[in-house]
């Protein structure tokens, strides 16, 4: 797994951008779960989760998706899943967590969005994997 966190500065000032790449499964879980707490710890206006270049997650991919939209929500952090592949899409929708996310096809409006509006709006209602 390729992973990092990056707290934005210029391009979208108080935004968290955590990049999942790769693939994520359960011998990756401990390090998702430090990449997690490092995010939340920071305490952005809004956190975006880039996975453009995720090709393979199991159960431990969407679990922490999961906790982080869970813990960030509360919080008033909104969470956007940038590029979300078809596949986790469907099983967001099949276990009802679709509805704890924004979605945005590329990470630039992901940013561009969580830049300008943070915490100020609904999530929205696109598929991981529309445009």
């Amino acid at each position: 797994m390729t992973a990092t966190v990056r707290l934005l500065t210029d391009e979208a000032p108080g935004v968290a951008v955590l990049t999942l790449a790769d693939e994520v499964d359960v011998t990756e879980e401990e390090r998702v779960r430090r990449l997690l707490t490092t995010v939340l710890d920071a305490a952005p206006e809004s956190i975006v989760v880039d996975l453009t270049r995720l090709t393979f997650t199991d159960a431990t991919g969407i679990n922490a998706l999961a906790v982080l939209a869970g813990r960030a929500g509360p919080l008033g952090m909104p969470v956007t899943l940038a590029g979300c592949p078809a596949g986790i899409d469907r099983l967001l929708r099949m276990l009802d967590l679709r509805d704890r996310f924004r979605y945005s096809a590329t990470l630039a409006d992901a940013l561009t969005d969580a830049g300008t509006d943070a915490g100020t709006r609904a999530p929205s209602t696109r598929s991981c994997s529309s445009s």
